[in-house]
């Protein structure tokens, strides 16, 4: 295998993969807080009925999911600059 690996890309190939995996990152990393399920919980007194918003997926998991997407998103930055210095 030559420089450009094994399917043939070049350096600005790389570069392009790279810049997608960081478009994805941020993506899935926004899309847990965008799409939220509501919970409403009704009471005889108007006073104690409310409505809570929170993401489909739980403060939890939406958290732990945009830690992984930020670290690859940085490892993808990480990826781009040792592309570019070469």
């Amino acid at each position: 295998m030559g420089e450009s690996g094994a399917r043939g890309i070049g350096a600005v190939g790389r570069l392009w993969i790279w810049i997608g995996v960081i478009a994805i990152a941020v993506i899935v990393a926004i899309a847990p807080f965008t799409g939220s399920s509501v919970e409403c919980f009704d009471s005889s007194d108007p006073d104690a009925s409310y409505c809570t918003s929170v993401p489909s997926i739980g403060w939890p998991a939406a958290w732990v999911l945009a830690g992984i997407c930020t670290f690859a998103a940085g490892f993808a930055l990480y990826r781009i600059i040792m592309l570019r210095r070469r």
